[in-house]
């Protein structure tokens, strides 16, 4: 099957479904693994404009194989937390003409807990998600 033309959305989707089929499960999350180092589908700043400058809540969904989807679920709802120490150096970036967008980790708020431990929580305040780790944002 050809994974490589495929998009991340698409990948988590047929990962999550092929859990009887472990060599196709196995190959899709090895292609996933590949793809999570690249992902430059949301940026801080984007998150950073979503969050703080729109005053918006964000649902992120994780891509299936990443730390991420392993530490939290495979979706959580947060605001970017004001706490953050990059929170200066986020706002210069979306202020800059062009825009500058970088990727890594960002601290985060947890505006919907559900099904999170107090240990989760802390954890996204504390250290956040990495960016690539990323597969979809929704917001309203």
């Amino acid at each position: 099957m050809e994974l490589e033309g495929l998009d991340i959305q698409t990948l988590g989707m047929m990962y999550l479904a092929s859990e009887n089929n472990q060599v196709l499960r196995a190959a899709i999350g090895e292609e996933l693994q590949h793809r999570i180092a690249d992902n430059n589908y949301c940026s801080r700043e984007r998150l950073f404009q979503i969050s703080i400058v729109q005053n918006h809540s964000i649902g992120i969904n994780f891509i299936p194989t990443s730390d991420a989807f392993n530490s939290f679920g495979p979706n959580i709802t947060v605001a970017v937390s004001e706490e953050n120490n990059d929170l200066e150096e986020l706002m210069q970036n979306y202020a800059s003409n062009p825009p500058i967008n970088t990727y890594g980790n960002i601290r985060l708020r947890v505006l919907v807990p559900d099904y999170l431990t107090q240990e989760q929580i802390d954890l996204l305040e504390n250290e956040g998600i990495n960016t690539s780790d990323i597969s979809e944002i929704m917001y309203v």
